[in-house]
Formats: C-alpha cells, sequence, structure tokens
C-alpha cells in the first residue's frame, strides 16, 4: 500500500516550469483530483493506520510521504517569494498553512457532497481565489 501511495504522490508532482506559483496550482489541481478520485488515500495518509500497520519503516515511509509534499510547497513558495510574485507582506508559513487547509477542506466537502458543480471546475475556481490573495 505505501509503494502505491508513494507512486501516486510522486505523479502529482507537475514538472519544471519558470513560474512557481503556476507548479504550485498544477500541484494543488493534481492532489485534489487525486485524492477526490481515490476517496481511501486522504483518510490513510492522515490517520495513523499505515504507521500501525508498517511498524517503524511504516512510520518513516508516511512521514517522508507527507514532508516531501510540504518541502515541494514551501519550495515552490520560496522561489515565488524570492522571485517578488507574492505580495511582500505575506507570511510563507502563513499562506503554506492556509494552502494546507484549502486542500483540507474541499477534499471534506467533497468527501460530503457538498460542493455543487464538478470538483474539478471548484478546484480550479478555488486556485484562481487563493492565487488573486497572495500573488503580487
Amino acid at each position: 500500500m505505501l509503494d502505491n501511495l508513494e507512486d501516486i504522490f510522486a505523479e502529482t508532482i507537475p514538472p519544471p516550469t519558470a513560474d512557481p506559483l503556476e507548479r504550485l496550482g498544477k500541484f494543488f489541481l493534481n492532489r485534489i483530483k487525486v485524492v477526490t478520485g481515490q476517496p481511501g488515500i486522504q483518510s490513510l495518509v492522515f490517520s495513523d493506520q499505515l504507521i500501525h500497520a508498517g511498524g517503524k519503516d511504516g512510520l518513516k515511509r508516511v512521514t517522508n510521504l507527507r514532508r516531501k509534499g510540504r518541502e515541494y510547497i514551501q519550495s515552490c513558495l520560496l522561489e515565488a517569494s524570492k522571485k517578488q510574485l507574492i505580495r511582500p507582506e505575506l507570511d510563507l508559513d502563513d499562506i503554506l498553512i492556509l494552502f494546507h487547509g484549502t486542500v483540507m477542506g474541499l477534499i471534506s466537502l467533497s468527501k460530503q457532497n457538498f460542493l455543487e458543480g464538478s470538483i474539478e471546475d471548484r478546484t480550479r475556481r478555488v486556485w484562481k481565489t487563493f492565487l488573486s490573495m497572495i500573488r503580487r
């Protein structure tokens, strides 16, 4: 199961582009698509079930999986900040928290069938709103 999760999440990382916020947007869209397309993934990654089932190796691999996603987001935000693409008064750690919260909110509301229309359309609109709040 961990092998599959690692492969699935690795595929959500987009190829490099000049604009780090464009990469981050693709990552956002890819993650939402994968997790809402396979609802059990979110529960597995953010629970301790895999850790318990995998023992010490499971703990290490799940921790690494979570870390890779966070580091990817942070690297895009840092690069965007250096390129002066993010509003200077915004804190990168705060943006990271909002990014995670937005992902979790979309996934949760989708899981509850609360969102009208397709999740893909909603995800694009939410990303556009998120980007408008942080882009310089």
